[in-house]
């Protein structure tokens, strides 16, 4: 196989520029909104525009993999802006605060976890032979997914890289690991309150907001985005192809920009609510002009 023969179909749905600003966009700007009572509204919503879409592309990408039609090069964009980006299903809902609530919120987050951990094992565990049956050329799997870059702290090294397996196989195990004991911290806690029939004390809304500080959130968000899109410039030659395009727009690419209206709406929304209205500034000038003329008819009778 020839170094610029294409090794792979490339797939818009996935890595298309559509489902790429959708999930920047909706990123960036949850990241860049500060954490006040007046700004939380907003927040969830893009906090779950984002996070729906990032679930939405694991289950894709999940689902491909079981029908061994996604490529290492596919997987592994999946893998990264999930990493990077977060996944998740977050209520937006003013719901009554419970301890079965809160219970619930906690296991949806974990199974989610769960799944995105077990993928991203498979893998690496399976890099230098995966998605053999979804390439051009089956029978050269290994040399084509080794042939593909990895952007490694802004240093293209190869996908299949021993090293690169197990650095990614430590940390997916070491958060595996953490999630087991929260589980279990929390399976503890649930059963150690109902058997004490004790109920959790009523919070507001925002008081259980756990976010970084805004500078590091912001970094390394827009790390995650260059990664990405070196990574993509990088791979380009294994995938472009006269009759194929790889920014074709697709049905998948034209529903992400849609969902970007959701938290656009959102945002005219927050900023009409607190800024001060035509309507009540031209409901104030008449009341005004009223009382103006009021007083010169009284003046002239």
């Amino acid at each position: 196989m020839d170094a610029l023969t294409p090794c792979f179909t490339p797939d818009p749905d996935i890595t298309g520029l559509g489902v790429r600003i959708n999930l920047y966009a909706s990123s960036l700007i949850f990241a860049v909104l500060p954490e006040t009572p007046l700004t939380l509204p907003l927040i969830d919503v893009c906090r779950a525009n984002a996070s729906m879409s990032g679930f939405a592309l694991l289950v894709t990408a999940i689902v491909r993999t079981a029908q061994h039609k996604l490529t290492l090069y596919h997987a592994i964009f999946v893998l990264h802006m999930l990493f990077f980006l977060g996944i998740g299903l977050f209520p937006i809902g003013q719901y009554k605060p419970t301890s079965m609530r809160k219970l619930w919120t906690q296991l949806v987050a974990l199974c989610i976890a769960f799944m995105f951990q077990g993928w991203a094992v498979y893998i690496w565990a399976h890099a230098p032979e995966f998605g053999a049956e979804a390439l051009v050329d089956s029978a050269d799997v290994v040399r084509c997914n080794a042939s593909i870059r990895y952007i490694f702290v802004f240093v293209p090294v190869s996908a299949t890289a021993l090293w690169l397996r197990i650095l990614w196989m430590i940390v997916l195990s070491l958060e595996v690991l953490g999630l087991l004991v929260h589980l279990l911290l929390l399976l503890s806690i649930f059963v150690a309150r109902r058997t004490a029939q004790i109920e959790a004390h009523p919070i507001q809304h925002h008081a259980s907001r756990f976010r970084p500080s805004q500078i590091p959130l912001i970094l390394s968000y827009i790390y995650a985005i260059i990664m990405l899109e070196l990574y993509i410039v990088r791979n380009e030659k294994f995938q472009a192809s006269p009759d194929n395009p790889p920014e074709t727009w697709s049905f998948g690419q034209i529903l992400n920009l849609a969902m970007i209206a959701n938290s656009s709406n959102e945002v005219v929304h927050f900023l009409l609510a607190y800024t001060p209205s035509l309507s009540s500034r031209s409901g104030c000038e008449g009341e005004g002009a009223a009382e103006l003329n009021g007083l010169a008819s009284g003046h002239s009778s």
